[in-house]
């Protein structure tokens, strides 16, 4: 079975855009599925992990030889994945859709406030947003309907599915024989590896985000947060300009780079506890790889957290008072002190992108 993978960005030797795909990708490969990826940012085709990832330039000269028996979209949006379905979809006997967020939501809605220094704090840019999100639905809400008889739509979390019924508002009600709720499945190391922090610690509180200056991933709070609590040592890392705008407490050592998952692994167990505060997720991937990969872990008290997060006894919901995190000492300490806590396997392959590929499989045939 061949399958074309839908991407706006994907990992290269010096990158990690949409790492959840790629990961996802080597999982199919191992159970036979031939796996080509559309990369629509690449500028050349090069192999990852013994993926083949093309262009569209690649993808329009040997459309006469290539066929695939399904096409897959990840986070579509309407300047690369509508416009090449519309152009192409008669190439694809079946569509699958993956939700991730940003695409099927009204982003002036539900995604907090941006930074000053952003663009979209502006009010032309709130404006641009507001109408490029009313076209952006429309559009998607025609098309859906027009593809529904060829397509499968798989939701990363309850609550995004509950969010494209909200804004989408599907002509046609999704049946039960047309989505699945399946979480993003997590790194390969964060279900074989089990949290061992050292003997000495470098860090109270580890946060890692691939870019800072989003305002969802609260960074600001974590910072106001060390600035409240001196008496701790905070580990940020992360790539962005917020630190132009932001000053930095001493108590911070902050690491401005991407980080592979070994890195990761390593950067945890020196680390007492993780800080992933969140403002707004889908679904909170590398949240839910801290957690399943067994180090204490520290968000917010939002719904999806509440969902994604009910069957982890290593996962404190704090509240955010004044901008900050607050810490209670019992409360982390109870929370730190309960390591090795058994392994949750809500995200284990066999939970998540085994029943992927059963799905992908079904549609093949």
């Amino acid at each position: 079975m061949r399958v074309l993978v839908l991407v706006a960005d994907y990992p290269s030797a010096n990158k990690i855009p949409l790492m959840y795909v790629h990961v996802r990708n080597k999982y199919y490969i191992q159970d036979g599925i031939d796996v080509v990826v559309l990369n629509f940012r690449a500028k050349a085709d090069y192999v990852l992990d013994g993926i083949s990832v093309i262009t569209l330039s690649t993808f329009k000269r040997n459309i006469k030889t290539s066929n695939y028996d399904l096409a897959i979209s990840h986070a579509a949006n309407i300047r690369n994945h509508y416009r090449f379905l519309k152009m192409y979809n008669s190439h694809f006997p079946r569509l699958l859709f993956f939700f991730h967020g940003h695409e099927i939501l009204k982003l002036n809605v539900v995604y907090p406030k941006p930074y000053a220094y952003m663009p979209r704090n502006s009010k032309v840019g709130a404006l641009f947003i507001s109408a490029y999100d009313t076209f952006k639905l429309y559009a998607w809400r025609k098309y859906f309907n027009k593809l529904l008889v060829k397509s499968f739509f798989v939701f990363v979390s309850n609550y995004i599915f509950r969010e494209f019924n909200r804004f989408v508002k599907p002509i046609k009600p999704l049946q039960p024989d047309q989505y699945a709720i399946i979480y993003n499945c997590i790194g390969r190391v964060f279900e074989s590896l089990q949290y061992t922090p050292q003997s000495t610690l470098k860090y109270d509180f580890v946060t890692i985000r691939s870019y800072l200056d989003q305002s969802t991933y609260a960074v600001d709070t974590i910072i106001n947060t060390a600035f409240k609590y001196p008496n701790y040592k905070f580990c940020l890392v992360g790539c962005g300009r917020f630190f132009d705008y932001y000053q930095k407490p001493d108590n911070v050592e902050f690491l401005d780079c991407y980080l592979t998952h070994d890195q990761i692994v390593e950067l945890l167990n020196h680390s007492r506890c993780a800080l992933m505060p969140t403002r707004h997720d889908t679904q909170g991937l590398l949240a839910c790889e801290m957690a399943t990969f067994g180090i204490p872990l520290i968000t917010s008290d939002i719904p999806v957290c509440i969902e994604v997060f009910s069957e982890f006894k290593n996962v404190f919901l704090a509240k955010t008072v004044d901008n900050a995190v607050e810490l209670n000492e019992d409360a982390l300490n109870a929370l730190c002190d309960g390591t090795p806590y058994r392994k949750c396997d809500k995200y284990f392959a066999r939970n998540t992108v085994k029943g992927e590929i059963d799905i992908i499989k079904n549609m093949g045939n």
